[in-house]
């Protein structure tokens, strides 16, 4: 009689063991979907459509954005409105001042070059991939920057704090500390997706 009481505690242990695993990989596969971030996510940023400004080879252009979602930032997308020859660029992202009204310090992160695609005349959204992930705060201010290496065309609203700083163009060197910095009234189309 033991052995059978001892058989149906056994089972009914098990029965309880396996319910609190499946609570637990519930749990966290509930814990890791609501963090939403997923691959190629925009995650900071937007893709303004409505006017055009040919780049300057000299300058890095900024413009400053929240992040939607406390995510690794891996990408940095630019919204080329005529992408009329092949271009190289790069693009970097910084920490705000504090106040909103310019970038700060050394870069988090930035990419090696990239390239639009053969110039068609056509718009042109330019993914460039950071060295390394950077981790982003949700309804934190960041400061996007591009550059390229020849005037091209990009988008821009007029809706967020931006800017640009001086700069020679290269395909190497790491993006500088920030100098001096100078503000306009472009709203850059640039976006960040996640890792």
């Amino acid at each position: 009689m033991f052995v059978r009481y001892a058989g149906t505690l056994i089972f009914l242990l098990s029965l309880c063991l396996n319910c609190y695993a499946s609570d637990w990989l519930l749990n966290s596969y509930t814990f890791n979907t609501e963090a939403g971030c997923t691959t190629g996510q925009t995650i900071i940023g937007d893709a303004a459509t409505t006017n055009n400004y040919g780049l300057s080879n000299n300058l890095i252009y900024f413009v400053r954005k929240t992040a939607a979602k406390s995510c690794n930032l891996a990408t940095i997308v630019t919204h080329f409105s005529d992408a009329g020859s092949t271009t190289t660029f790069r693009s970097a992202i910084y920490a705000d001042n504090g106040s909103g009204t310019a970038p700060t310090g050394d870069p988090l992160g930035y990419t090696a070059q990239c390239n639009t695609t053969a110039g068609d005349g056509n718009p042109e959204d330019a993914d460039c991939a950071l060295g390394s992930a950077v981790s982003l705060t949700a309804s934190t201010y960041y400061w996007m920057g591009t550059i390229a290496n020849n005037t091209t065309g990009v988008y821009y609203g007029t809706t967020s704090a931006n800017g640009y700083m001086s700069w020679a163009y290269s395909p190497t060197d790491p993006f500088p500390t920030i100098a001096s910095f100078s503000a306009w009234n472009k709203d850059w189309s640039l976006s960040g997706e996640s890792e």
